[in-house]
C-alpha cells in the first residue's frame, strides 16, 4: 500500500512556528528608488579605493562610516571588482556618500480642509416675457440659489508621521586622467535610496548596497524596486569581507 504523509506526524506547535517563519519572512520588503548613470558598464576586474565623503568633522572615521564603505567593498567584490593596495595603482577612485536626508514630506497631509454648507438665497433676475397678445416685456423675478459647500479653513494634524529618505550614493571616476585637458572623467554612479517611516539608517544600508551590486550588473535599472528582507544579495553584503 502507498504511504502517505499526513501533518498529523508533526506536533501542531511546529507547524505554527513554521507558519509564522514563512509569514514573517515574506512580510518584510523595503522600497527602494534607484538612479543610475554610466558611460558604460563596468568591466569586472578593475581595481578601486574608496573615498568617503562627508566624513566627521573632525576627520575621523566612525564606525557607521567604516561599516558603509565594509558594504560597499562586499557589493563591489560580489561584481568582480578588487580594492587596490594602494592609491597609485587603483584603475578608479569610487566615492562613496550616505545619510538621511532631512524630512521632505510626511505619509499624509499635514492638514485638512474643513468644510461648511452654506445656505442658499434669493436674488432677482430680469427675464423677458411675451403676453398673449404677443408683446413682449421685462420683467425682475426673484431666483432661488442652492446650497452650496465651501472651505472655512483648515485643521492641522498635529500626529503626522515623518517620512526619512535613506540614501547611498557612489561614484566611480578615473584615478589619473586619461585625457589632455588633465581632468579625471566620471565613469559611472548609482544612487539609491528608501524612503518610509524607519529612521534605521544602519539596518538599510546593506539593502541599499545590495541594489548597488545589481545595478552595476545590469540588472536594475533607474527606477523603483521592492527588496525582501531575505534577498540572497542582501543576506551577501551583510556577512561582509
Amino acid at each position: 500500500m502507498r504511504s502517505t504523509t499526513s501533518f498529523r506526524r508533526y506536533p501542531r506547535g511546529v507547524l505554527l512556528v513554521c507558519l509564522l517563519w514563512v509569514v514573517s519572512g515574506c512580510a518584510t520588503s523595503y522600497p527602494v528608488k534607484v538612479e543610475a548613470f554610466s558611460s558604460g558598464r563596468p568591466s569586472p576586474g578593475l581595481s578601486y579605493r574608496i573615498q568617503l565623503k562627508g566624513v566627521s568633522p573632525d576627520g575621523v572615521v566612525r564606525l557607521r562610516e567604516t561599516e558603509a564603505a565594509t558594504y560597499v567593498r562586499t557589493a563591489l567584490s560580489g561584481r568582480g571588482f578588487y580594492e587596490a593596495p594602494s592609491a597609485d595603482r587603483a584603475d578608479v577612485v569610487i566615492e562613496v556618500e550616505f545619510g538621511i536626508e532631512p524630512v521632505r514630506g510626511r505619509d499624509g497631509p499635514d492638514r485638512v480642509p474643513i468644510y461648511a454648507e452654506l445656505a442658499g438665497g434669493v436674488r432677482q433676475e430680469t427675464v423677458t416675457v411675451t403676453d398673449p397678445q404677443g408683446r413682449t416685456s421685462t420683467e425682475t423675478v426673484p431666483v432661488k440659489t442652492p446650497s452650496r459647500r465651501e472651505v472655512i479653513g483648515y485643521h492641522q494634524l498635529v500626529d503626522a508621521t515623518p517620512v526619512y529618505e535613506k540614501f547611498l550614493r557612489i561614484r566611480a571616476r578615473e584615478s589619473r586622467a586619461r585625457d589632455k585637458d588633465g581632468t579625471p572623467k566620471d565613469l559611472w554612479s548609482v544612487e539609491v535610496t528608501s524612503e518610509d517611516r524607519s529612521d534605521d539608517l544602519r539596518r538599510y544600508l546593506p539593502v541599499l548596497a545590495s541594489v548597488t551590486m545589481r545595478s552595476l550588473a545590469g540588472e536594475v535599472s533607474s527606477g523603483d524596486v521592492r527588496v525582501p528582507d531575505d534577498d540572497p544579495d542582501v543576506a551577501f553584503v551583510r556577512r561582509g569581507l
